[in-house]
């Protein structure tokens, strides 16, 4: 599994910068570079949703990407050490992105974005 740190804190499934869901799933299928991913399973707080979850927050979640230019993807699974999800204010998924994303055609990983 990967270690995920979250900074989207108006995610409902964030909890202190730890993810309370035990996978998540980030959609990038063309993406060349972080601002063309996100997290799919980002849940805007004022949905109701946090009531409804119960887990318990964890570095380690199982990550699935579809982003398959990304170094870390393997058969839609990420095997990077530790992520980091983006995106302050976000009100959508689109509006998250996965940080750690390196794409394979020499494209770097995510340094600046107007996505924080």
């Amino acid at each position: 599994m990967t270690d995920l740190r979250c900074e989207v804190c108006n995610c409902a499934y964030n909890d202190n910068h730890l993810c309370e869901r035990k996978n998540i799933s980030v959609k990038g299928p063309s993406a060349e570079s972080p601002d063309a991913t996100c997290c799919d399973s980002f849940c805007e707080c004022g949905h109701g949703a946090k009531n409804a979850v119960h887990g318990e927050a964890a570095l380690e979640t199982e990550i699935y990407c579809n982003a398959e230019d990304c170094v870390h993807n393997e058969c839609e699974k990420c095997t990077a050490h530790s992520i980091d999800v983006r995106g302050i204010g976000a009100s959508q998924p689109e509006g998250t992105l996965c940080a750690t994303f390196n794409c394979r055609h020499g494209e770097s990983s995510y340094i600046n974005s107007s996505i924080s």
